[in-house]
């Protein structure tokens, strides 16, 4: 992570104070989260990856969903952040440069060809 990503959110966060979600990771996986308009450094998003995935205490208690059980009705995937983009439409921003990476492209829970990393890594500086 870079020691700047709290204060990119901050930022992220007060430029879109509406959106439904914000992220300082700007996911590669685009066949999920694919950009739809840029402004400024900011990118809004079809979703945002789990990766930093934020949205305030009163839109997750508005959801009212118990992550435990694991298991959503969602034609794009079983996951919270593909789940909240299916049933809460709205604004997802995240930064253009991602605040926040994974430690590499290939490992257990990353395959080749499956691009789960941040675009244009800010770097830990």
């Amino acid at each position: 992570m870079n020691p700047a990503w709290l204060y990119a959110l901050i930022r992220l966060i007060e430029r879109h104070p509406d959106a439904m979600a914000w992220s300082v990771y700007r996911s590669a996986h685009v066949k999920y989260h694919a950009p739809i308009r840029e402004e400024g450094d900011d990118i809004e998003v079809r979703s945002l990856c789990g990766h930093g995935m934020t949205i305030s205490r009163q839109k997750w208690l508005d959801w009212g969903i118990n992550w435990v059980h694991g298991a959503w009705n969602c034609p794009s995937g079983d996951t919270l952040d593909l789940q909240y983009a299916h049933v809460k439409p709205g604004e997802r921003w995240c930064t253009k440069v991602s605040y926040i990476d994974h430690c590499a492209k290939v490992g257990v829970h990353q395959q080749v060809g499956m691009p789960e990393y941040g675009l244009d890594f800010a770097g830990v500086q």
